[in-house]
């Protein structure tokens, strides 16, 4: 008795016709009525009866298929629990990370020097990706700062300005420049995974600026259309406008820079104090501070071409 017996049987048997049966297994009719014979024969009694119809089981063949879904159930978790524990010795490593625009070919080049790494990589807003660091669900986070805990390390990778993007139809659309103090009592919507609200509100309480926030949000292309049907503000970071895609008609004019700066978004690679750091994982760190610190190199050469040429 083989095990393509059994799976060309239980084929046969759940579609109720052979011809059905074939179809879904790729083989003739005439080959896969013989495989069901046989294995009627090493048993010794039918399985199934053949009408014009098409087939049914026998009260035999249906005893022998109770039994045999049970065998086969048996075997995809035997199988599943083999992949699992042959799994279970490769290095593993979770991140998360709040800002969309971080390159993933960080994670290539990773997996390129450790090809066995499993590697989960998560998008998630600040607040949530925090949680998962702190939980412990996650080695690293990518993150903005928090201080409400002593016992994560948060290592600065890059301070960002925030330009002001505005619609075609908003006052302070293509203007170069846009005063602080302009920006009191207007409309905003928010893009959390880019910039969390509670830095903009942190920067504008400070200034003694209030901005009326219409939508707070995790999708860009959300946030973005809404943006534009209630005529509303959204802070971008300086590398959204670099590099850009000519076919990418999100950003149709260039944003203005608010004076004086004071919208920057700081990326840190956050993680627990106690951390004890594996190879995978202090390249992975070499790798994320070598892509920011490129980042930043980049930024800096793009603000003096755009903001002092």
């Amino acid at each position: 008795m083989e095990l393509k017996q059994l799976q060309y049987f239980r084929a046969v048997a759940k579609q109720n016709s052979i011809s059905r049966a074939a179809e879904a297994l790729y083989i003739t009719q005439p080959a896969l009525s013989r495989c069901v014979k046989r294995l009627e024969k090493e048993i010794g009694i039918p399985l199934i009866e053949r009408m014009s119809a098409g087939v049914k089981l026998t009260p035999a063949g249906e005893a022998f298929l109770e039994e045999l879904d049970q065998v086969f159930l048996h075997l995809e978790q035997g199988v599943h629990n083999a992949r699992k524990t042959a799994n279970a010795d490769k290095p593993k490593l979770s991140v998360v990370c709040s800002f969309e625009d971080f390159d993933d070919r960080v994670l290539e080049l990773l997996h390129h020097d450790f090809p066995d790494i499993q590697i989960n990589f998560d998008v998630l807003p600040p607040d949530q990706a925090y949680r998962e660091l702190l939980a412990g669900k996650a080695n690293f986070a990518i993150i903005p700062y928090f201080s409400d805990r002593s016992d994560v390390v948060f290592e600065e990778l890059l301070i960002e300005e925030m330009l002001l993007s505005t619609p075609a139809s908003h006052p302070f659309h293509g203007r170069p420049t846009v005063r602080l103090s302009e920006l009191n009592n207007h409309a905003c919507v928010c893009n959390e995974v880019s910039y969390c609200w509670d830095a903009i509100t942190c920067v504008c309480d400070e200034n003694h600026i209030t901005l009326k926030l219409l939508l707070s949000g995790t999708d860009h292309q959300t946030v973005g259309r809404f943006k534009g049907l209630t005529d509303s503000m959204l802070f971008i970071p300086v590398s959204a406008t670099m590099n850009k895609d000519p076919d990418d008609n999100r950003i149709l004019t260039f944003p203005s820079r608010v004076v004086p700066q004071c919208f920057y978004r700081r990326i840190c690679l956050a993680y627990r104090e106690d951390k004890q750091f594996s190879a995978a994982e202090k390249h992975f760190v070499n790798l994320v501070r070598g892509y920011y610190r490129k980042r930043k190199q980049d930024i800096q050469a793009f603000c003096r071409e755009k903001f002092e040429s």
